[in-house]
């Protein structure tokens, strides 16, 4: 059974990059060929799970058991789903949820007057420490260190180390007894320490371990599996007053302090405040770091990830990637990256088409295998990059969820931090979409198994043209892109003509290298018109289909034959003969030796042996005949002496019983049979053409009756536009919308069954919290007025649903009128950006509450954009039956570098609040028109 593909945000630039085969297996992925292939591990899927969402930045997390604990500089907490200010409660910099779920978890609510940077839990689960710009926890002084109970979360009296300034760093030993700390310090107490401290677990009293790390704060720690050595980053420039290692990496010896071995830092060369070794991660056999720098590669050469071995420090692996790097995580085979990546071209990723960043592709959630699969590439990209050319890489997986940037921070990013554990990936920093939907600041992903894995192909309908021609007699040359799916590589391509599946191709591709595919249907019916359609379908069922295109196909089309049985002269065609009662009275029957041969019996499977019949005056009952398989026709039966010629008798598949003989006096004896002529065969009438199924309609239990909906009436298009698209839904479709009736078929992203016309309107399913769907109609102009009348059958609880018009849909994105439609029936407009799967809100308001939206009533909403250079965006929305609006509600300029400048697609797109827990719902559209504007 297939999955439905709902939501559509933004298409990627596609990058031709040449042809692949259609047969292969793919790569790493949510469900790789080969997931024991250390090149292609399994990841997480891509499907943004609904998670709890705060007002700031979440710098730190950490999962203990099913609870994530997460630090930062954010003052609320609000669930999934919830726009900002709506459902909050207080969290002072600190949260815990659950991993499963994603709700908040009541009752761990310590408030720390300042952010946190770091968190680290004992062996033995028994104690958590936070560390961070704070001084007072709960009101309890605690100078940037404070130890909690856990389960519980509750501060533990006496331990307060007076700790000289901000922690940024925290490792606990394997045996817990001591809590390793690192930061931006000179002192604990009255005591010289440089950056580096250690303290007894039990009661923070202050160790004499002292390692120097002199020229920038520490950043990160990771504590060995034997917990002899520890491996210390950040912007430092010398530990113990050496330079490597000790230039922003180093490793120390966890009893002594001094500096031990560690082989990477003769490649992996990032200090000052203008570069730094970011974030340090174990999985017990190796080391992860993430690095930034914004110079000159003499001053910091890493912006991506390493992997080094704990023995010795030595290279396994750099992911040569530009665009800073500021924390990574192991799950099984996979490592996840929280960053800024912008160019992975040296390890077989994407590239930067020019040195413009405006144009640059941002993936800010990344997945790497652990091991060594390959080798970087030299740099031939960018000005001041460090060339990792020669060493070994590892592959970069498809997995590529779309993740925005936030301004709570000012530093244009989006996640800061990425842990988990077995199953979850979760992601913290300051972002406020995930996938084009709002999700603030945190979010998780998980394996397939604990996913709904709805994230599929993204590029559907108009947006994904079909080419078929035919360049030879019964012979159809089909061409396409291939698609693109945000955590599948390998994807298959179902062929269907004239709505038949007729075969299918698989091909790999990612966003950055969409392969040109082809395929030639040979047994095509020659001098016909053919429709034909490629859906993609990612290895969860999950569809999206091109357009379907109808093409002459060349050739003379094929006589129509019909073959039929031989006339048939006097015998008109009986399906059974009527009974016969008695035979004519025969007086006597002359003997006969033989019989004259029979041209036209019909064929009798075997005959009984006859020797001669006993004298009777009635013959006994036949019991059983001899089968017949078929009766061909008889012209006539020959003359028989004595008896009355029978002309024609009709003709039978089954004999008729005779129930008496008439009198025989005797029965001459038969001494042989006559010869039986081969009966000419009777051919086989055309088989007759099996309908198509029926498919059952699935019952429409929750959609409300027609007769709640008020009557509409059409308005004309504003003065100065001329109508190109419009449809009133004057028909009834079962499932999918149709063709509108001006502007061809409607393009669906979404199960089929989420879509159906009735009563003269459009109704679009929403059967789960978290489902959107959406509907295109192609359209090219750019100075174009889209309007639609919008409703809902029934209110929603705990959040609402977003309907949205869309227009100058294409590969360069969106833009979108969205309204809300809050429980309460109040609204919210706003006016929105789409590109590359990120959605930028440009413009927001909320309606007067008196203007609130009852179930079964329609919103008209009425969108205007114009301009190429400084698109200028329009909106207004007014209650059937009401009059419009004289001035639009809510207008603005895009100004941004992403603005987009061409036409596009027109359409709908409607979404359920992850947070909502009413389902299903339905979206009513009506009347929907776009016209082009002068």
């Amino acid at each position: 059974m297939y999955r439905r593909s709902w939501w559509f945000s933004g298409m990627l630039v596609a990058l031709l990059l040449g042809v692949v085969t259609t047969r292969g297996q793919g790569n790493a992925d949510s469900a790789p060929a080969n997931p024991a292939d250390p090149a292609t591990p399994v990841t997480v899927t891509a499907d943004a799970l609904p998670t709890v969402q705060i007002d700031g930045v979440a710098w730190t997390q950490l999962v203990v058991g099913n609870t994530v604990l997460v630090g930062g500089n954010f003052t609320s907490a609000r669930p999934a789903g919830a726009a900002p200010g709506e459902s909050q409660v207080a969290r002072g910099n600190f949260l815990a949820y659950d991993v499963v779920t994603g709700g908040l978890v009541g009752g761990i609510d310590p408030v720390f007057n300042g952010q946190v940077r770091a968190i680290a839990v004992s062996p033995d689960a028994s104690r958590v420490y936070v560390g961070g710009d704070f001084t007072s926890v709960d009101g309890a002084a605690r100078q940037y260190l404070a130890a909690f109970t856990w389960p519980g979360m509750q501060l533990i009296e006496g331990f307060a180390p007076p700790v000289g300034y901000h922690v940024h760093a925290l490792a606990v030993s394997p045996t817990g007894d001591t809590l390793y700390v690192g930061g931006n310090f000179s002192s604990v107490g009255a005591q010289v320490r440089n950056r580096l401290a250690a303290f007894r677990a039990a009661d923070g009293g202050l160790l004499d371990w002292a390692p120097s790390a002199q020229g920038g704060q520490v950043a990160a720690m990771v504590i060995s599996p034997d917990g002899s050595r520890l491996v210390v980053g950040g912007r430092f420039t010398s530990m113990n007053g050496s330079t490597n290692p000790g230039y922003g990496l180093a490793a120390v010896d966890a009893v002594t302090g001094a500096n031990l071995p560690w082989a990477a830092n003769s490649l992996i060369r990032n200090g000052t405040d203008r570069a730094a070794i970011t974030s340090l991660s174990s999985d017990g056999q190796n080391v992860y770091g993430s690095g930034f720098a914004t110079t000159s590669s003499s001053i910091g050469n890493l912006e991506g990830v390493f992997s080094a071995s704990w023995n010795g420090g030595a290279i396994n692996w750099v992911a040569d990637c530009h665009g800073d790097t500021y924390s990574t995580f192991v799950q099984g085979s996979a490592v996840y990256a929280a960053s800024h990546s912008h160019f992975c071209g040296n390890i077989g990723g994407w590239t930067e088409p020019t040195q413009n960043s405006s144009t640059w592709t941002f993936q800010r959630a990344l997945a790497f295998s652990r091991s060594a699969t390959g080798t970087v590439a030299p740099n031939r990209t960018g000005t001041g990059y460090f060339d990792f050319g020669g060493q070994p890489a590892p592959s970069l997986l498809t997995w590529f969820p779309q993740m925005d940037i936030g301004s709570f921070t000012g530093q244009n990013q989006g996640p800061w931090s990425v842990s988990g554990n077995g199953t979850y990936v979760v992601y913290g920093g300051e972002f406020r979409n995930v996938n084009g939907r709002p999700q603030q600041g945190l979010v998780r992903f998980a394996l397939a198994g604990a996913a709904p894995n709805d994230e599929g192909p993204k590029r559907f309908g108009a947006s994904w043209p079909l080419s078929a021609t035919s360049p030879a007699d019964g012979s159809v040359t089909l061409t396409f892109d291939a698609n693109v799916d945000p955590d599948n590589e390998t994807l298959e391509y179902r062929i269907e003509r004239d709505g038949t599946a007729i075969d299918s191709i698989t091909a790999r591709s990612t966003f950055f290298r969409i392969p040109s595919l082809s395929y030639v249907d040979d047994d095509a019916p020659a001098g016909t018109d053919a429709s034909y359609r490629v859906v993609a379908v990612d290895p969860f069922g999950n569809e999206a289909p091109t357009p379907t295109v109808t093409v002459r196909v060349a050739g003379v089309p094929a006589p129509t034959t019909t073959t039929t049985a031989p006339p048939v002269t006097t015998l008109p065609p009986v399906t059974t003969l009527p009974p016969v009662t008695t035979l004519p009275p025969v007086t006597t029957l002359p003997p006969v030796t033989t019989l004259p041969p029979v041209t036209t019996l019909p064929p009798v499977t075997t005959l009984p042996p006859v020797t001669t019949a006993p004298p009777t005056t009635v013959r006994p009952p036949v019991t059983t005949l001899p089968p017949v398989t078929t009766l061909p026709p008889v012209t006539t039966l020959p003359p028989v002496t004595t008896l009355p010629p029978v002309t024609t008798a009709p003709p039978t598949t089954v004999r008729p019983p005779v129930t008496t003989l008439p009198p025989v006096t005797t029965l001459p004896p038969v001494t042989t049979l006559p010869p039986v002529t081969t009966l000419p065969p009777v051919t086989t009438l055309p088989p007759v053409t099996t309908l198509p199924p029926v498919t059952t309609l699935p019952p429409v239990t929750t959609l409300p009756p027609v007769t709640t909906l008020p009557p509409v009436t059409t308005l004309p298009p504003s003065s100065g536009a001329s109508l190109a698209v419009s449809d009133s839904f004057e028909r009834t479709v079962a499932e999918g919308l149709g063709s509108a009736d001006v502007g061809g078929p409607w393009a669906a992203a979404g199960a089929p069954t989420a879509f159906s016309v009735a009563g003269g309107t459009a109704r679009l399913l929403l059967d789960a919290p978290g489902i959107g769907v959406a509907a295109l109609l192609p359209a090219t102009a750019s100075q174009v007025e889209v309007q639609a009348l919008v409703g809902v059958d029934r209110p929603t609880v705990g959040n609402g649903v977003y309907t949205s018009l869309v227009a100058r849909q294409s590969f360069a994105g969106e833009y979108r009128a969205k309204v809300l439609i809050r429980p309460s029936g109040e609204l919210q407009l706003s006016l929105v950006r789409v590109v590359g799967g990120v959605e930028t809100t440009i413009a927001i308001m909320s309606m007067p509450s008196d203007l609130a939206l009852a179930p079964g009533e329609l919103l008209r909403t009425k969108f205007l954009v114009q301009g190429t250079d400084r698109p200028t965006l329009r909106m207004k929305a007014w209650k059937l039956g009401t009059s419009e609006p004289a001035m639009w509600q809510l207008e603005t300029v895009d100004t941004s570098p992403q603005a987009l400048t061409g036409g596009g697609n027109v359409g709908v797109v409607t979404y359920l609040s992850s947070a909502a827990s009413t389902a299903p719902i339905v979206v009513y559209v009506d009347d929907f028109q776009a016209s082009s504007i002068s």
